[in-house]
Order: C-alpha cells, then sequence, then structure tokens
C-alpha cells in the first residue's frame, strides 16, 4: 500500500496522536484525496483532502451544519484545515448496501434524508431564478437542433414567467442518495456517508421545490430541454451527435421535490 499525502498523515496525526494507515478507499478519487487511520483506541477515521477550495468549504458546511441531524448515522467532523483543504471525521461501521430489493435499508434512507432536508429551516433563494434561467437558455441553445419550435415555445414562456416569481425556498439535499453512499452495521443499522462527491456536492443554496409554482416552472423547463433529447423514439438508435447533445444538456443539480404546505 502506497503512503497517503503528508498533509493527510499530518492531519491525522495532530488530531489522533499514534495511528496508522489502514486503507487508501479507492485511491485518488477526482477532486479529493481520502485515507482511512485507525486510533491507538481501535477507532477508527477518514481523512479527505480537496483538490478545490470550493468542494472543501461545502463539506465542511455540510457536517457542521447537516450531519448533527443524522446523529450516530452519519460521521462527525473532528477537525477541518482550510489551508490544506483537509478534513477528518469519524468512520462509520458497516459494509455497502446492495441496493437491488433492500427494502429495510430503503425505508431507513428515507427517513434520515427526511432528518437531513429538516436539518435547517427552509431560507430564500435569492436571485436562484435567474441563476437557473441562464442555465436553462444555455442548454435550449445547446439542444436546438432537438427541439422542436412547439418544445422551444414552450420553455420560453415557462422561462418567462419564472422571472415573475418571488425566490423560491431551499435546504439541505445531498445530491447524491443512493445505495452506494450507505452503509449498513451488524445489526442492520443504516448510516449515510459521503457529502461531498464529485458533480453531486452538498451545498447551501441547493432549491428543492417547496413551492408548487417555482416547481412546475423549473421541472417543464428541464422536461424540455432534457429528457426531450432522448424521448424521440424508444427504439431510435442514438448518434454520437445526438449523444453529444444530451451530455451537454444534463442538468447539475438534484431537484427534490417537497410537499406544497409551509411548515
Amino acid at each position: 500500500m502506497t503512503g497517503p499525502p503528508p498533509a493527510l498523515r499530518g492531519l491525522a496525526e495532530r488530531h489522533l496522536g499514534s495511528c496508522r494507515l489502514v486503507a487508501l478507499p479507492g485511491g485518488d478519487r477526482p477532486g479529493q484525496r481520502v485515507a482511512r487511520f485507525r486510533a491507538a483506541d481501535g477507532r477508527e477515521y477518514i481523512a479527505k483532502q480537496h483538490l478545490a477550495a470550493e468542494k472543501h468549504r461545502r463539506e465542511v458546511h455540510a457536517y457542521r451544519r447537516w450531519a448533527p441531524a443524522l446523529g450516530a448515522n452519519a460521521p462527525q467532523l473532528l477537525a477541518a484545515d482550510q489551508a490544506t483543504m483537509t478534513v477528518l471525521i469519524t468512520a462509520l461501521p458497516g459494509q455497502p448496501v446492495d441496493g437491488a430489493g433492500d427494502v429495510p435499508s430503503h425505508r431507513q434512507a428515507g427517513v434520515l434524508l427526511r432528518s437531513f432536508h429538516d436539518a435547517e429551516p427552509l431560507w430564500p433563494l435569492d436571485g436562484f431564478q435567474y441563476w437557473l434561467a441562464s442555465h436553462i437558455s444555455r442548454w435550449r441553445e445547446q439542444c436546438l437542433p432537438l427541439l422542436s419550435a412547439r418544445e422551444r415555445q414552450v420553455i420560453d414562456q415557462h422561462l418567462a414567467t419564472l422571472h415573475g416569481l418571488g425566490a423560491p425556498l431551499g435546504g439541505p439535499c445531498h445530491l447524491d442518495y443512493q445505495p452506494r453512499n450507505w452503509v449498513t452495521d451488524h445489526a442492520g443499522t443504516l448510516g449515510v456517508i459521503d457529502s461531498s462527491t464529485p458533480g453531486s456536492t452538498c451545498r447551501p443554496a441547493t432549491w428543492y421545490g417547496s413551492t408548487s409554482a417555482a416547481g412546475h416552472h423549473i421541472l417543464a423547463c428541464v422536461t424540455h430541454s432534457w429528457t426531450a433529447t432522448g424521448a424521440r423514439s424508444p427504439t431510435k438508435k442514438t448518434s454520437g451527435s445526438d449523444a453529444a447533445a444530451r451530455s451537454t444538456c444534463s442538468p447539475p443539480w438534484s431537484v427534490a421535490r417537497r410537499p406544497t404546505t409551509r411548515r
């Protein structure tokens, strides 16, 4: 086993004292480096080094503000170093969940996700509709060869309506919530890991549609400018240009619907 980056070894030794490397989970992942250490008392910890300051900021925010809502079902932040963009968190015991047919795990995951969404009160996302409109407009332009005139008109109508709506409400969102990021221990208790995966980071100001009006218009835009690219015919062979256009139209965030009744 090759050694971890010096910044990870240094972080672990400063906060754990005598410890030893037990694993390099997955090697160096895109956007971060990861190492697992065992302290003298036998407990294990995960050290991560981010390669981008924004990824580091988002994960630290998530572990400080949102992960505590899950208690022992999520890693807890032990230390963070902004200079080296490193974090040290507790390691959860257990094995990865087999997503196929594991109903008990999915039920536990749903309860935990509800707690995660409730970790902070909803807050208005000022300027979000303009940010989103600019992104949808870009997807619309990239998808022009695959959209009919009627679809382009519908998108434009919804974009115009979005500009007239007030700021939607947003809250915490994991953005990569799936079985590969769940573990279960010997008692079957589920834990949630990895709050900052590449391309699906947990971040503040993630909108999840608490108002039915904004949700309707955003989902309509996404439906026409994204899924329409692959919905022409289930049996139609996808050309190279169609596949390329579809990949550029994939939305980079997760929209989790909320009840229309405000708390």
